[in-house]
This record gives structure tokens, sequence and C-alpha cells, in this order.
């Protein structure tokens, strides 16, 4: 396993497979134990390789409302393709306008500022086409097209 140095860090410090370990404490047991090292080794990264499935295997309730969020926009625009439902329709609207906010409720977890913006607005105009599909206004009827 080939071994080389990270740009930054401590002079002792190690890159394996991009995973870091304690190069003086693999220099120490290679001495002592010649090539008992590569169990060493191999522990190491099977223990950081651990470490990391477990932090990036964590699924909050943040990030259910997320999935949750993306699921109705997706349902959405997937009924809205197969002429299910008309965009005209407040159930459109409203699908829209849900999944955006359960998404802008996961992002305050774990905040992104562009895919906030980007929500915040869906989330306003998925209310100003619920607004007008509930007021009734002249374009509202199904099968009716705007103005070209």
């Amino acid at each position: 396993m080939k071994l080389s140095r990270l740009p930054i860090g401590g002079k002792d410090r190690a890159k394996c497979n991009a995973l870091t370990f304690d190069a003086g404490r693999f220099a120490r047991c290679r001495t002592d134990h010649g090539s008992g090292c590569n169990e060493l080794q191999e522990q190491e990264i099977q223990n950081r390789l651990a470490i990391a499935v477990a932090i990036t295997m964590s699924f909050h309730l943040s990030d259910l409302a997320g999935f949750i969020g993306v699921v109705l926009i997706i349902v959405a625009y997937l009924l809205l393709q197969l002429e299910k439902l008309p965009s005209s329709s407040p159930r459109y609207s409203l699908l829209n306008a849900a999944g955006a906010l359960l998404i802008i409720i996961s992002l305050i977890f774990a905040f992104n500022l562009s895919a906030f913006i980007v929500e915040a607005f869906w989330f306003l105009i998925s209310l100003m086409g619920l607004w007008r599909s509930l007021r009734g206004g002249k374009h509202s009827k199904r099968g009716e097209q705007w103005p070209q």
C-alpha cells in the first residue's frame, strides 16, 4: 500500500487510500513487528472507514422532512407531465408549496444559501399560483392557455 504525505497537517501524519493514520505509529510497528504492520494498518483503515460511514449514514428528522419535500415536488411535476394534474390546479401549487416548505425546514439544520434561495422562491411562486387558482382568476380553468 502506497503512503504519501498530506499537504497540510502534522509531520507524522500520512495518507493511505484517502484515509489518514499516524505514520509514526506505523513506522514503530514496522521496526518492532516487521510484516505484522499490515494488520495494524488494515485495522486502522477499518476503524476510520467505520467512523466515516457512521457519520455519513446518520439520518435525522430534518433529513426526512427534506426527503418528503423532494418527493412532493417530484410527484407534482410527474403528474403535470403525465397530464394527470393541470398546472392551474390548486393541488399542483399546494404540492409544490408543501415540498418547498419541507425542504426549507431541512435546510435550517444543514444550511445551504443557494438551495435556500431556490426553495424560498419556489415556495413564494407556489403560493402565488395557489392564490390565483383559489380566487378563480382568468386562467384558472382546465385547458385554458396563458396569453402569448
